[in-house]
């Protein structure tokens, strides 16, 4: 295995964008705000236990970890304008951001296992039977 990634559960999106590469428009982003109504550098959190997912993840056989940065670009980004609208529509639903491994690049998570599309369908599985306490339903696939 390349690697000892494993899934990253997000706990917060901040107001910055920055990226050292272009994106596909060939806009190269420099520090700024994502959304201008809220102050640059402003964090969102989200509503979701995040340990308790971690530790459902953990149980379901998917290495999981807690994150506190999503990193300054498009997933940041989304995360961003995800938890900024339900704010602003007063919306109480669950919004979490999940970064899953690569699985082309032969990535293995600590335990040295290989990440696979059926361990991420795993991954997605079991974190929505979680969000929506429906441990035991069907499968998401």
């Amino acid at each position: 295995c390349s690697s000892d990634l494993g899934v990253r559960v997000e706990t917060r999106a901040v107001n910055r964008k920055e990226a050292a590469v272009a994106d596909v428009d060939g806009a190269r982003w420099t520090a700024s705000a994502i959304d201008d109504a809220h102050p640059l550098d402003a964090a969102l959190a989200t509503g979701v236990d995040v340990l308790g997912l971690v530790a459902a993840l953990n149980a379901g056989g998917v290495f999981a970890e807690r994150s506190d940065d999503a990193g300054r670009y498009v997933c940041n980004a989304t995360y961003f304008r995800s938890l900024a609208w339900l704010a602003a529509e007063g919306a109480a639903r669950p919004c979490v951001f999940v970064h899953v491994p690569d699985v082309d690049d032969g990535s293995c998570d600590p335990a040295g296992l290989a990440w696979t599309d059926d361990r991420l369908w795993t991954c997605a599985d079991v974190a929505l039977a979680w969000l929506t306490g429906s441990e035991g339903a069907p499968a998401f696939r």
